[in-house]
């Protein structure tokens, strides 16, 4: 699970201590599969002009990404995992989403 740490926080969120990651569980509602309907993770990016300054500066993705965290960007997988954290999926199903 350090893997999943380490990806929200690079991605700008914080995992709460006290979490508990649910499993999703089949049912004759989901046809056993354990999820029913769909819920989107995304990221948006607002380019400020630090960060548009990063890009025709050709600066590495990742110090790129640093500052677009440092003012508020989440990336996908952080959102993911928030809503993993607050039970709209299960930390599984996000892995297998975002590594696809």
């Amino acid at each position: 699970m350090g893997q999943v740490w380490q990806l929200a926080s690079a991605g700008g969120y914080t995992i709460p201590d006290d979490v508990i990651f649910f499993q999703a569980a089949g049912c004759d509602k989901c046809r056993g599969i354990g999820y029913h309907g769909r819920t989107g993770i995304y990221e948006l990016l607002e380019v400020s002009q630090k960060l548009r300054d990063g890009f025709l500066r050709c600066r590495p993705i990742e110090e790129r990404q640093e500052i677009a965290v440092k003012e508020g960007f989440h990336t996908l997988a952080a959102n993911g995992i928030r809503k993993a954290v607050e039970g709209e999926t299960s930390i599984e199903e996000v892995l297998r989403v975002i590594s696809g």
